[in-house]
């Protein structure tokens, strides 16, 4: 099931944004390192591994998205249920931090 979803997310960024765009994205100089443990991640979960895969998974795609966190901070924000969840006083100084960038790798 979650080699399914990794097939339906992979074909589904290639058809929204052009298979070149969606190469040259994944391969550009800063996100080589994520898209690398992306694809290990995928490799993982294709061979059964699917628990460790989802993790190294999920890892690389923090790793390739880092550089936008701060335009999907402020999308989130911007959202009806979730917008006030981040900016409530528990989260806010979290979210602040991510979407600056001052956590996240580059």
């Amino acid at each position: 099931m979650i080699s399914l979803g990794n097939l339906c997310f992979g074909v589904g960024a290639a058809l929204i944004a052009g298979v070149p765009r969606t190469i040259r994205f994944l391969v550009s100089r800063r996100r080589r390192k994520g898209s690398l443990v992306l694809i290990l991640g995928v490799i993982l979960v294709a061979g059964k591994f699917g628990v460790t895969g989802t993790i190294v998974e999920m890892t690389g795609l923090v790793l390739v998205f880092a550089s936008s966190a701060g335009l999907i901070i402020t999308f989130l924000r911007n959202m009806p249920i979730i917008g006030p969840i981040l900016d409530s006083p528990q989260l806010q100084p979290l979210v602040l931090k991510l979407g600056s960038g001052s956590i996240l790798p580059t």
